[in-house]
């Protein structure tokens, strides 16, 4: 890889950067990957604070005594200008079980609305005896979390980490992205935890290193096959994490989905021993075949877009679609 895989996307002159530092967490804990659900009155945010930070781009440097990795959450509330309304810490009152592991805390919370309900999916390792990752669902009222579920499969299930699922909405429906490749498809119970088999296939195998990052955009192609700017929710996708917009009828084309995914590299193209992340943009069709991807990117120090910086400062950013449909290349 080049350094010129990574900058292209800061040459978009309407990209703007602006970072979350109104948000107050706790003495020794940062700020990173936020996510973000648009509402009738603004944005709903969610940001992940946690009690550590990474420098070199890998020596994990913990301010605990006990070395403990721990997440806590804050929800805030911001109008349509991105002035700040309100924060709170997100409190969980779902009385799920918790474990002595290492790893503590809901990482990695994406908001989803289903059936005028919000859910939120988290990666949770204390909930499991096994002290691995799994992805577990929450329904969320205004900041306190409540009937928990572990959704299958299970660490016990797989023995593999079970992390990086991306929700999305679509007919009153809760899915998630659970594979890159074989691109998964998952229709998940969000009463129960349990999921049935949607979609499987294998449409582009160089995703198998795709991981996360964010869950997918629903908006319109238009007949004459250019991506429609005027059919999206808004102007602008103002995060990577924002919620699908709701399908738009009355339009000469059909829904698709966008979205984006990180890839992590330990070892530099020079060798040296960190972790690099770059992003790339993904086109999935109506059906959940991997059609388009953008070169690979880096935001600010090759750091994830969604949008975090070495896990210790949290960003959100604002880009045009029309930038985005002018790097997609068909695969």
């Amino acid at each position: 890889m080049s350094y010129n895989d990574f900058i292209w996307i800061e040459k978009f002159p309407n990209t703007k950067y602006t970072t979350f530092n109104e948000i107050i967490p706790k003495l020794n804990y940062t700020r990173c990957n936020p996510n973000i659900i648009q509402n009738k009155e603004g944005f709903d945010v969610i940001v992940r604070t946690v009690n550590y930070k990474i420098e070199n781009d890998h020596d994990y440097v913990i301010s605990s005594e006990k070395k403990v990795i721990h997440t806590e959450n804050i929800l805030s509330k911001y109008d349509r200008e991105w002035n700040i309304l309100s924060q709170e810490i997100i409190i969980d009152k779902s009385e799920r079980p918790i474990y002595n592991v290492y790893i503590t805390g809901l990482e990695d919370m994406r908001q989803c609305i289903v059936d005028n309900k919000k859910y939120v999916t988290s990666t949770c390792a204390e909930s499991s005896v096994y002290g691995m990752p799994e992805t577990t669902i929450f329904e969320m009222n205004e900041n306190i979390l409540t009937n928990f579920k572990r959704i299958e499969p299970y660490y016990e299930q797989t023995r593999s980490k079970e992390k990086n699922w991306l929700p999305f909405e679509q007919d009153n429906k809760l899915f998630v992205i659970y594979k890159q490749y074989p691109t998964t498809i998952h229709e998940i119970n969000p009463l129960h935890g349990d999921y049935k088999l949607h979609s499987k296939n294998f449409s582009y195998q160089l995703a198998k290193t795709f991981r996360g990052s964010a869950g997918p955009l629903k908006y319109i192609r238009s007949a004459n096959g250019i991506l429609s700017e005027s059919h999206l929710r808004s102007k602008y996708i103002r995060s990577a994490n924002a919620v699908p917009s709701e399908y738009i009828p009355g339009t000469d084309g059909i829904p698709y989905w966008l979205y984006i995914i990180h890839e992590a590299f330990y070892k530099t193209p020079e060798g040296e021993d960190k972790w690099t992340y770059t992003s790339r943009w993904v086109l999935m069709s109506s059906d959940f075949k991997i059609i388009a991807i953008s070169p690979r990117f880096g935001i600010l120090t090759n750091g994830i877009i969604g949008f975090s910086v070495r896990d210790s400062e949290a960003y959100r950013m604002k880009i045009s679609i029309s930038d985005i449909e002018n790097v997609l290349e068909k695969v």
